[in-house]
């Protein structure tokens, strides 16, 4: 496993009725990482891993399969716009349940690409329980078997 691509944390699945789920956090931050998958273990008993770049993430989504991605759209490097334009090729139907964090939901570039995706941004900084809240109603969303 790379360096940047911490593991699975196994817990019992909170959602009802719902088979596991796995959450793919992806920011170079890796104290919002880990401040994110521990809400998320707390909230919704899934299972989470985070990567700490756009290519660790690529690898990652492309060995292990994924409910969710929730993604940071600016980072060094490939970033959540490359990422989301590699899962809607490598990983159809997955795109549909990104949730994109962004510090400048009021860039043009970030304004107009919401828009054109019309998915799911929550913009920085947020309430842990909003980000928890909104990964919850993607998971149950989603088809049984992660993608």
């Amino acid at each position: 496993m790379p360096a940047s691509v911490v593991g699975d944390v196994k817990m019992a699945n909170s959602l009802p009725d719902t088979p596991p789920r796995r959450v793919l956090i992806v920011d170079d931050e890796e104290v919002i990482c880990k401040y994110l998958r521990r809400a998320l273990r707390k909230s919704l008993g899934c299972e989470t891993s985070y990567c700490l770049s756009g290519p660790a993430a690529l690898q990652e989504l492309a060995k292990s399969p994924y409910s969710v991605v929730a993604t940071d759209l600016r980072m060094p490097g490939l970033d959540g716009f490359a990422l989301f334009k590699w899962v809607k090729k490598n990983r159809p139907g997955l795109e549909k349940r990104i949730l994109f964090t962004t510090g400048d939901i009021y860039e043009p570039k970030t304004r107009d690409f919401i828009r054109q995706v019309e998915f799911r941004c929550i913009s920085k900084p947020f309430a842990v329980d909003a980000f928890v809240q909104q990964v919850s109603s993607l998971l149950l969303e989603q088809p049984a078997a992660p993608v």
